[in-house]
Parts: structure tokens; C-alpha cells; sequence
């Protein structure tokens, strides 16, 4: 991971943490937004921006858009024999999003 995208995630964890679920979900629809733009469907990198986004929208209970975006990340790790990473991920996010209902 880069030193930035570290520092970034740091900084979003902090803010998550705090309760500013709002201001993380900000820069976490931005960084959405922009994957969006740059990536391909079955990137890792645009699954895990909307992961972290799901996260923080479960943690304000936004459980439609949630499951919306996790279903999204799902098409990477299903085509993109280099998302692997992220399949671990998803059922985590999925049983909160369960859980919260």
C-alpha cells in the first residue's frame, strides 16, 4: 500500500472512529467518484473505495446504498482473478449490513 493511500485510510479510520461519519463519507464518495472515472468495472482498487463507502453508510444506517455499493464491489473478486483480496472482505460487510436491519 502507498504511503498516501495509508495515510488517506488512516485519516478516514480516525474520522469513522470519532463519529464524523459524515465527513468520512464525503471523501470516501469523492474517492468513489473518481475510481468511477479511472478504473474498470472489475477493479480492486474501485471495490475497495466502495467498501469502505458501504462501511460508512451502514455505520448512519443507510442499509440500501450500503448493499447497492457491496454489490458493486462483489463484481471484482467474481472477474478479477487479482481481487481475491477482496472476497474476504464482502462477507464481513454483508453481515453487518445483515445484522443492522
Amino acid at each position: 500500500m502507498s504511503r498516501t493511500r495509508r495515510d488517506s485510510t488512516q485519516v478516514l479510520g480516525r474520522l469513522l472512529r470519532a463519529g464524523d461519519t459524515p465527513g468520512a463519507q464525503t471523501r470516501l464518495s469523492r474517492a468513489v467518484d473518481m475510481r468511477t472515472r479511472i478504473d474498470a468495472p472489475a477493479s480492486p482498487w474501485l471495490a475497495e473505495a466502495r467498501i469502505a463507502l458501504a462501511e460508512c453508510l451502514i455505520a448512519q444506517n443507510q442499509l440500501q446504498s450500503a448493499r447497492a455499493l457491496l454489490g458493486e464491489a462483489a463484481i471484482a473478486p467474481a472477474t478479477n482473478p487479482r481481487a481475491h483480496a477482496l472476497a474476504a472482505q464482502l462477507p464481513s460487510q454483508q453481515q453487518r449490513l445483515s445484522a443492522s436491519r
